[in-house]
C-alpha cells in the first residue's frame, strides 16, 4: 500500500507532464504514472515519494567494511536498511531480488525512533542506506538522517552514483560517507547493461569530492565486459586526475548473478592485476573484494608500509592508529575515526 509524501526535485512542464529531477533519467510523467524507479509517481498533479518511511530490509548489523568503506570508522558496526527497486536495471545486479524482482507489498512502515533505538541496542556507531539504490527514497532517508545525526550517529550512503547535482548537494548536508559503484568505464556498457548513461556517474563522483563527503569507489570486474587492462587503466587514471590518489579504491570479484549467470567468476589474478595497476599509478589504498584469502585487504602506511589496519574478511583484527597518523613513521593517513 502506498504511503504518499510530496517529493522534492520536480517541475511541471508546459504540456502538463511532471518532470522528476532527482536522477539523470529526468522521467516525464503523466497522471498516475510512475518513474523508472517505480517508487516515485504522479498523483493528483504532483510528484510523490510513493513509499515514504517504508523499508524492505533493515536492522541488519554489518561491519562498516562490508559497504565497503575501509577508511571511515574502521572496525565499527553499522545498522543497515534498504528498500525495493532501483533507477538502474543492471544485468549483473547482485541484489536483484530487491532491486528488480519484487512486490511492493513486501515493504513495511518504519519510524526513525525505531531505528535510533535499534542502533543504541546493538551499539552500532552509525546507519547505512544500502542494499538497493538509496537515491530513489531520498526524502525518507534525508529526513531520517537529520534525526540520526542529531543523536550522534554517522550516516553512510551506498549508491550507484546516478543522482542529479542539486540532490547530491543537499545530500551532503546529512551524509558523512559514500561508496559509489562505478560500473565500468565505457558509455556502451552503461547503456547496454545498466540502461543508463556514463557521464552523470563521473560528475557525481567529482561533486561528492567537492562537497567534502568521505568517498570510496568500487569497481566490479566482470569477465569479458569491463575487465580489459586498458579500460581499468583508463578508470584509474581518471580517478587520479579528478579525485586524487588518496581515494580508496575497491576492485571486486564478480560472481554469476541475475542475467549474467552464464559468465564465469572473475579470475582472481584479474582482480589482483587491477590492484597492481592502481598501485603503479600511485594509489596507496587499493583493495580487492570478494576474494578469500586476500593479500590486498589490509591498510598499509604509504610511507613505511607497516600494517595499520589488519583485516580478515570484513573483520578488523587490529587497528594500529586512531589518530590518522602512522605510529611507526608519523606519516599522515586519510582516515576518519
Amino acid at each position: 500500500m502506498e504511503n504518499l509524501y510530496e517529493a522534492w526535485f520536480w517541475t511541471k512542464l508546459e504540456d502538463g507532464k511532471i518532470e522528476c529531477q532527482l536522477c539523470p533519467h529526468h522521467c516525464k510523467l503523466q497522471e498516475g504514472q510512475n518513474g523508472i524507479c517505480q517508487v516515485r509517481g504522479v498523483r493528483n498533479s504532483k510528484l510523490y515519494s510513493l513509499y515514504y518511511e517504508m523499508v524492505a530490509t533493515g536492522g541488519q548489523v554489518d561491519p562498516i567494511e562490508k559497504k565497503p568503506l575501509y577508511h571511515f570508522y574502521p572496525g565499527t558496526q553499522v545498522l543497515s536498511f534498504g528498500g525495493l527497486s532501483c533507477n538502474l536495471h543492471c544485468d549483473h545486479c547482485q541484489n536483484y531480488t530487491l532491486s528488480q524482482e519484487y512486490e511492493i507489498r513486501e515493504m513495511s512502515k518504519l519510524d526513525v525512533q525505531q531505528i535510533l533505538k535499534a542502533a543504541q541496542k546493538t551499539k552500532c556507531r552509525g546507519v547505512a542506506w544500502t542494499y538497493n539504490e538509496p537515491t530513489i527514497y531520498f526524502e525518507t532517508y534525508y529526513n531520517w538522517s537529520v534525526v540520526l545525526k542529531k543523536a550522534g550517529l554517522y550516516v553512510v550512503w551506498v549508491s550507484n552514483a546516478y543522482i542529479s547535482p542539486e540532490p547530491l548537494k543537499k545530500l551532503a548536508e546529512v551524509v558523512d560517507a559514500v561508496n559509489f559503484d562505478v560500473k565500468a568505464f565505457r558509455e556502451e556498457f552503461f547503456v547496454k547493461y545498466t540502461r543508463s548513461k556514463f557521464q552523470p556517474v563521473l560528475d557525481a563522483c567529482i561533486q561528492a569530492r567537492k562537497c567534502n563527503m568521505h568517498l570510496e569507489l568500487t569497481y566490479l570486474i566482470i569477465p569479458t565486459l569491463n575487465d580489459s587492462s586498458e579500460e581499468i587503466q583508463q578508470y584509474v587514471q581518471w580517478v587520479k586526475d579528478h579525485l586524487g590518489t588518496e581515494t580508496p579504491l575497491h576492485f571486486s570479484r564478480f560472481y554469476p548473478h541475475h542475467r549474467m549467470s552464464h559468465l564465469p567468476p572473475t579470475p582472481v589474478e584479474t582482480v589482483f592485476q587491477a590492484v597492481k595497476c592502481a598501485q603503479n599509478l600511485g594509489f596507496p589504498y587499493v583493495y580487492a573484494g570478494n576474494i578469500y584469502p586476500n593479500p590486498y585487504n589490509n591498510t598499509l602506511c604509504p610511507k613505511c608500509s607497516k600494517v595499520l589496519v589488519n583485516r580478515e574478511g570484513y573483520s578488523v583484527k587490529s587497528l594500529m592508529s586512531t589518530a590518522g597518523v602512522c605510529p611507526f613513521c608519523k606519516a599522515q593517513v586519510p582516515f576518519i575515526f
